[in-house]
């Protein structure tokens, strides 16, 4: 279990989209259906973020490097003055 908040969102996403399934499978009209695929259209687009986005640990590091490389910038610009 190297990521429990993250399996348990992807549990969500999971069972969500179910439920758009079965929205969709009772659906009778139109409007049911439309609001089948707005239902199912959140949970997808969490899914494509958990999956393509950076790690926690990556943004950490990113966020390291950009401050030492400003810490770096105002050195310089100390150093001028």
């Amino acid at each position: 279990m190297k990521h429990p908040l993250r399996l348990a969102a992807y549990a969500a996403c999971i069972l969500q989209i179910l439920c758009a399934g079965a929205v969709l499978s009772q659906a009778y009209g139109s409007r049911d259906m439309l609001v089948s695929v707005l239902l199912a259209v959140a949970p997808l687009l969490a899914i494509i973020a958990l999956r393509g986005g950076p790690d926690r640990e990556e943004r950490e590091l990113v966020a390291k490097v950009t401050k030492a490389r400003l810490r770096k910038e105002l050195q310089g610009l100390e150093g001028k003055a």
